[in-house]
């Protein structure tokens, strides 16, 4: 497709009296790149100036607290007190420099936070712990309501004041607002409680505030969750409703959905359809006369492109695919769509690291969080041999080839090492697509791909000033006994050259068997599992649940605290804690899932030759993906 093909997404769009150079939105989402205060730093700064440079049009900052009791992060952003002004003009003068608007959001966290991270009691309508914090909140009064409405308007007044074009009110994801609009959260019986628009009144009251203390022509941006996908909670209907009073007093609705007790409806995966969200919002679009904009896995452009011409939302909000790929925006206008390094919607660089308190990168975008350092151009043109071609060995000899440095990727396989595996699996067909893309890159940079063995003696004939291994792992093999009597293979093997019997035994619960063990259910097989742990896929953060989900729909049979005894011809025989001995019949194939060690087979030629080198990825730990690609980077940037 041709920039023309794109003309409604890179078209002007108004919110209110604000002009927006084209219809992408940079969503907020929380970083943990601000100052434990909630002061917007340095790194924060080049975070969103680098977004703004790569063309978005619309930049939301994340949520920043109105209040101390409101704070749902440690490193959160915080909008609380006229002291923080300086700090939010600097930002917004920084952004606009590059053409981008700029608004910020507004939050307050309610009972979706912890009284560790506020230092202050959790409030919210009703003393209804949060399903994930689990801490009980204390019932706000109305006195408190209304110094919360407040606290609101003052924000409001800073945003303006700092210098924002708009701002927006998080109504959405379960924060205080959104407790108040859900029948779930809210049991309240008086003026804030029972009817619907008791139940609205809190956000009515915050918006007429925010009206009043920043005049009747700024715009006002409402972001709703049109689903909580609960029994019980928000759905399409009541809020259409919600929407439609809404829409007198705001200038944009922005429609998402989910709450903490759906995290995945907030934050989709890869399981998950592109654009699964759009349909809320284009039922709201048809009952208001503001503009919408819709977000939830629009990652293509060419997507993107076709809600807007079809009239189904305004604006199309991509937040991950912009952590990924900041230039996204500058690529659709110079017709560069091939070369967007795609978002996997893998949750291990942004979720995942916000679930145990980190701040957030990328697993595509090593340098996300890092925009201001500069990797340093190579004086003299060094040789630098990377030994592999996985993702820790492209995302090395990408950064040294960047740098300016002379590269020689040498790699026997395909390219693309446990990414093109994972590809095979259900839902991850993207990760071959990202391994396409580092590749192109490579080569329009003039990396030099030699398909042989990375052996000793070819080294040496290259001359390298720099050795880079990459080589990875190799599957663990246990030991267990009569393993040979029946036909076994590694999961790799599975993977890549599929399972022809029937009945399956896999050895190993953790994320690859069971992936493998919803790729082989898909496939019509008879699946067992046996895992020595109490509990399956314990290694892949935020998206376990939802696997674990997909899995126990295909129903699988699964042995937790267990491990094979075992293997006769005739039977498998497991040894499970706290249980007589139990015996499986019918098996026709064990699978060996059970994990995997640094391969160090060239590690000690170069040892023995008395070579220097570094080694990345799994070849010095085994890790996932994230790491792999993350220290290929950093190696690279500093190797010389």
């Amino acid at each position: 497709m041709t920039r023309n093909n794109f003309r409604h997404l890179l078209s002007e769009g108004k919110i209110g009296g604000m002009t927006v150079r084209n219809r992408l939105v940079l969503p907020a989402m929380v970083t943990n790149f601000a100052d434990p205060t909630g002061n917007v730093n340095a790194r924060l700064i080049s975070y969103h100036v680098r977004r703004a440079k790569g063309g978005v049009g619309l930049i939301i900052v994340e949520g920043a607290y109105v209040s101390k009791e409101g704070q749902g992060f440690t490193c959160e952003v915080g909008i609380y007190s006229d002291v923080l002004i300086p700090c939010l003009t600097t930002l917004v003068k920084a952004v606009k420099k590059h053409g981008a608007k700029i608004a910020i959001q507004l939050l307050h966290a309610g009972r979706q936070t912890s009284s560790d991270t506020t230092g202050l009691p959790i409030v919210a309508p009703s003393p209804i712990p949060c399903p994930v914090v689990a801490e009980v909140p204390q019932v706000l009064s109305l006195d408190r309501i209304s110094a919360i409405v407040n606290q609101f308007a003052q924000a409001a007044r800073r945003a303006k004041e700092a210098g924002f074009d708009a701002i927006e009110v998080h109504g959405a994801h379960g924060y205080l607002i959104h407790q108040f609009l859900s029948p779930l959260t809210n049991k309240r019986t008086d003026s804030y409680g029972g009817s619907k628009k008791n139940r609205l009144r809190f956000a009515v009251d915050i918006l007429e505030a925010i009206r009043s203390a920043v005049g009747s022509h700024y715009p006002i941006i409402f972001r709703i969750s049109a689903k909580e996908f609960l029994e019980g909670g928000i759905d399409l209907d009541l809020s259409t409703i919600y929407c439609k009073e809404l829409s007198h007093r705001v200038d944009c609705l922005h429609v998402s959905a989910g709450c903490y007790g759906a995290r995945q409806w907030i934050v989709q995966p890869y399981s998950h359809n592109p654009g699964l969200l759009v349909p809320l919002a284009t039922h709201i679009k048809k009952s208001v006369k503001i503009p919408i904009i819709t977000v939830g896995r629009i990652h293509s452009p060419e997507f993107a492109e076709e809600i807007l011409s079809k009239g189904d939302a305004d604006f199309i909000a991509m937040g991950r695919a912009l952590l990924a790929d900041p230039d996204l925006p500058l690529k659709i206008r110079d017709d560069c769509i091939g070369d967007i390094l795609p978002c996997l919607s893998c949750y291990t660089g942004c979720s995942d690291r916000l679930r145990l308190g980190l701040d957030i990168s990328c697993l595509v975008n090593p340098r996300l969080g890092r925009e201001s350092v500069e990797p340093p151009q190579n004086k003299r043109k060094s040789t630098c041999v990377v030994c592999g071609g996985g993702p820790a060995g492209l995302s090395a000899a990408l950064t040294m080839a960047k740098r300016g440095a002379r590269v020689l990727l040498l790699e026997n396989e395909a390219l693309g090492g446990q990414f093109l595996l994972a590809a095979r699996i259900p839902f991850k067909a993207d990760f071959k697509k990202l391994i396409e893309r580092y590749v192109a890159q490579l080569k329009n940079l003039g990396a030099e791909i030699i398909h042989e063995t990375a052996a000793l003696d070819l080294i040496k004939q290259l001359e390298p000033d720099h050795i880079v291994l990459a080589t990875g792992s190799v599957p663990i093999l246990p030991s267990i006994p009569g393993l040979g009597t029946k036909k076994h293979m590694t999961y790799i093997e599975a993977i890549k050259y599929g399972v022809q019997e029937h009945s399956v035994l896999i050895v190993g619960g953790g994320s690859t068997g069971c992936e493998l063990a919803e790729l082989l259910l898909t496939q019509g097989k008879i699946v067992t599992i046996v895992e020595m742990e109490a509990n399956l896929a314990r290694d892949m953060g935020n998206m376990a649940p939802i696997l674990l989900d997909r899995l126990a729909q295909l129903k699988p049979t699964v042995f937790n605290n267990s491990q094979v005894a075992e293997i006769q011809k005739d039977g498998v025989f497991l040894r499970k804690k706290g249980s007589a001995q139990v015996e499986l019949r019918g098996v026709e194939c064990v699978i060996l899932a059970c994990g995997v060690r640094p391969d160090k087979t060239l590690e000690k030629d170069l040892r023995a030759a008395e070579m220097a080198f570094v080694s990345i990825g799994d070849c010095r730990k085994p890790r996932n993906g994230f790491w792999a690609i993350r220290e290929g980077f950093e190696t690279a940037m500093y190797l010389f």
